[in-house]
């Protein structure tokens, strides 16, 4: 498995021994499953990772950061930037790195949320502090990877809803322009989006027509005839004449009624 790492001290030489020390955990904590960290950049500046960060599409990176950038005043600092990570990379796992252990508070204060803050130090400390880090911050992404798979997430406003794919019924286009229609177990919700880019997103969907996806678990009827799914709540949707045969095929992998 490959995960992106970013790191960014202002010491170009502390900042070798951080990729030096994650590169060594790479080796420790490769079994079966080999791991690999993809170093996408080892920065020296604020400016320097925000460019690349605005520039770059990243999901669930590891990111090395000291809390002192810079010895000018009012300079953005580590902090600054793990909110900016952070709002890029919302996965952002936040490692901090530093000689200022008394500076631990801010990023409670500032509810960064970072997965550790290493003072560094004893380099045979620090190399065990890394290593054992980073296989949380692995379990971290798998954990999420997990409830990612369980969960439609959709937005409404400035609210991300999130509900458990088996409570999902089918999704489709809706008459009003940009937005898709959502029907569920306890009801419906019109949300921003487009229908292709939440097949992408959601492969427990099953696409019907070019207009609508389903989730086949809670089909209760499909009729061969009619060319229609018929849903627990009594909704009667209408299948594409294209998609007979993945019909047949869900009437027998799903045991459903015909």
């Amino acid at each position: 498995m490959k995960y992106a790492v970013i790191v960014c001290d202002d010491d170009p030489v502390q900042a070798e021994e951080i990729v030096k020390m994650a590169k060594n955990a790479q080796m420790f904590l490769s079994d079966e499953d080999p791991i690999e960290f993809d170093f996408k950049i080892v920065g020296h500046s604020y400016d320097e990772v925000a460019n690349y960060l605005g520039n770059h599409q990243i999901d669930g990176a590891f990111y090395f950061l000291d809390i002192e950038l810079s010895d000018k005043a009012n300079a953005k600092t580590g902090l600054d930037l793990a909110e900016l990570a952070k709002k890029h990379d919302p996965r952002a796992q936040i490692i901090f790195v530093t000689t200022h252990e008394e500076l631990s508070l801010m990023t409670f204060q500032r509810r960064i949320g970072p997965i550790d803050y290493i003072v560094k130090g004893d380099p045979v400390a620090m190399q065990k502090r890394i290593t054992t880090t980073l296989q949380l911050a692995i379990k971290n992404l798998s954990e999420w990877n997990l409830v990612k798979k369980m969960t439609f997430s959709y937005r409404l406003g400035h609210l991300v809803k999130n509900i458990n794919i088996d409570d999902v019924y089918y999704v489709e286009t809706s008459q009003l322009p940009h937005k898709l229609h959502l029907v569920k177990s306890d009801g419906e919700a019109d949300f921003v989006g487009n229908i292709r880019e939440v097949e992408k997103d959601n492969s427990f969907l099953a696409k019907i027509s070019r207009s609508c996806l389903v989730n086949p678990k809670n089909i209760q009827t499909i009729d061969l005839h009619k060319k229609v799914v018929i849903f627990p709540n009594g909704d009667v949707v209408p299948y594409a004449r294209s998609q007979a045969e993945k019909m047949k095929s869900l009437i027998e992998q799903q045991n459903l009624k015909e």
